[in-house]
């Protein structure tokens, strides 16, 4: 649950699976949106992954290119495409880690 000034704004749903984190749900408020809030919770996400030797795993609509670009900026990479969702990855490989920096945004909750 993301909370802020005392009010639930938004909440991140992960699903642990053997070789993943399974990102399943991410959702805030449509005014939380674009003050770099699903960036920290997605930087938090990695950062939790990374600890415990795990990637972060996904299916996003084809159609919702939006949320489709967020995941590309934050180092997901495509796996496989079904008819309806593109299932998207990002690698704990230290070669495609993005860093954990306050100032980009990507720090634990």
């Amino acid at each position: 649950m993301v909370i802020r000034e005392q009010q639930a704004c938004g909440y991140i749903q992960i699903q642990p699976r053997a070789q993943t984190l399974h990102l399943a749900n991410i959702a805030l408020a449509r005014d939380e949106r674009g003050q770099g809030i699903g960036s920290r919770l997605i930087g938090w996400l990695q950062a939790t992954a990374a600890a415990t030797g795990r990637d972060v795993s996904l299916a996003v609509f084809r159609t919702n290119t939006r949320a489709a670009s967020f995941y590309t900026r934050h180092g997901f990479l495509p796996e496989r495409t079904t008819p309806t969702h593109d299932h998207l990855r990002w690698c704990r490989a230290a070669d495609r880690v993005r860093p954990l920096n306050a100032s980009a945004g990507y720090t634990a909750p």
